[in-house]
């Protein structure tokens, strides 16, 4: 008899297949209008990338996903915000991906250093004041995880505007 988990584990891995096809061919038309600094482009590609558990994966890498989402929040772009908030926070991988959670036993980032409550609520409270829908039920949930030292720290943040740190090296120091 067959276990459900290990049926469960070859569908993921099927669908996850699916997504690295698809992401890597969309890479290259995303690359030539990203490096001309279209906003919107800089998000595709960067969630292209996004996101992987290890340190650099080969399909995913979430450094350089977060690079390309900093270069498009940075201008603006309210779903690049929203999309850092969610990585920092822990959130790496949702919709369909959840599979690739699944499969891997991951429910937030394995290394847990990679996570900074404060960066994520305030790219998050940056993407609710340009109009991105769905940040304030998720800035709200981080803030009810944050400490009152994150939280004096997020406000201090908030007065960076589009200058909050971004890239993990700078996030996470």
């Amino acid at each position: 008899m067959v276990s459900i988990g290990l049926i469960t584990g070859c569908v993921a891995a099927v669908f996850e297949g699916g997504h690295i096809a698809v992401d890597e061919a969309r890479r290259a038309e995303y690359q030539r209008d990203a490096d001309r600094g279209d906003k919107i482009a800089q998000y595709k590609l960067g969630n292209s990338y996004c996101c992987s558990t290890e340190k650099s994966g080969v399909a995913y890498d979430t450094e350089v996903a977060v690079a390309w989402l900093c270069a498009s929040a940075r201008q603006g772009y309210a779903p690049a915000m929203y999309k850092l908030g969610k990585i920092y926070s822990g959130d790496l991988v949702d919709g369909l991906r959840l599979l690739r959670r699944a499969t891997t036993g991951l429910n937030e980032l394995a290394t847990g250093n990679a996570t900074s409550l404060p960066i994520s609520y305030s790219w998050l409270r940056l993407a609710d004041q340009h109009g991105e829908p769905d940040a304030r039920a998720r800035m709200e949930k981080v803030r009810k995880s944050m400490s009152s030292a994150d939280i004096q720290r997020s406000d201090l943040l908030a007065s960076k505007g589009l200058n909050i740190p971004c890239e993990m090296d700078q996030a996470l120091q």
